[in-house]
């Protein structure tokens, strides 16, 4: 699978915002939740058990 256009595209978002100053469309919470989600979603299926979130 390759990811490379849409971390180029979510990248220049970024620069973009910075330039504008402005918020990014994927902010830092986004991100943070996707993270967690991931990470629960990793643990559930290494143990085999329901991770509440």
């Amino acid at each position: 699978m390759d990811f490379e256009p849409a971390f180029e595209a979510q990248m220049r978002e970024f620069i973009s915002a910075i330039n504008e100053k402005r918020e990014p469309i994927v902010t830092a919470k986004d991100t943070r939740d996707t993270i967690r989600v991931l990470e629960a979603a990793r643990i559930s299926a290494e143990k085999h058990m329901v991770i509440n979130l």
